[in-house]
């Protein structure tokens, strides 16, 4: 029964991989014949609609145009927002106030969509924000670098904790005050 049970599993275990690649073939061929007849379906129905590649760009490109020309205007009514619930606040020139208001509202509308640290500015003075000098030094990229150098700093710390722990494992201090490794 052993010698019986034994054989038979040696048999089924080396046809295995052969049934395996048998079905995998199978699953590749099915879904290779499903993919042609999507493509098939997909041409039939462009001839059947006929939709040129010039008319589809245009299309696109209105589309485009069209949530370029909302997403202006939504982020212009952000601008407004923003200097409208700061200008509730009354310390100051009246006419400063509203000059720096409107340079705001002006480098927003020219620079709507592409913003850069001169409208940032202007938005945090018209906003009433007193220190809104922007230092060209707090870029990103050095940011990346100080968060880098704290990274490996923490890592080195952490290094030199498990160093004096195991240190401080290693000594035993004897009755007499005495300390041993």
């Amino acid at each position: 029964n052993e010698k019986t049970l034994k054989r038979s599993i040696t048999l089924l275990c080396r046809a295995s991989p052969l049934r395996n690649a048998r079905m995998a073939w199978w699953y590749l061929k099915t879904e290779a014949r499903q993919a042609l007849k999507v493509h098939t379906a997909a041409t039939a129905l462009r001839q059947k609609l006929s939709i040129d590649a010039d008319a589809a760009i245009a299309m696109k490109e209105r589309r485009y145009d069209a949530d370029e020309k909302k997403d202006n205007e939504a982020e212009l009514e952000l601008v407004n927002r923003i200097l409208d619930l700061c200008s509730s606040e009354d310390n100051g020139d009246i006419f400063d106030k509203e000059a720096s208001r409107q340079n705001a509202i002006r480098i927003a509308a020219e620079q709507v969509g592409r913003w850069n640290a001169k409208t940032a500015l202007a938005l945090m003075e018209a906003a009433g924000v007193a220190d809104a000098e922007v230092q060209i030094d707090e870029t990103s990229r050095e940011l990346r670098h100080v968060r880098k150098y704290a990274i490996s700093l923490r890592e080195s710390v952490a290094r030199c904790l498990e160093a004096a722990e195991a240190l401080a494992s290693s000594f035993i201090l004897n009755s007499e005050g005495n300390v041993q490794i």
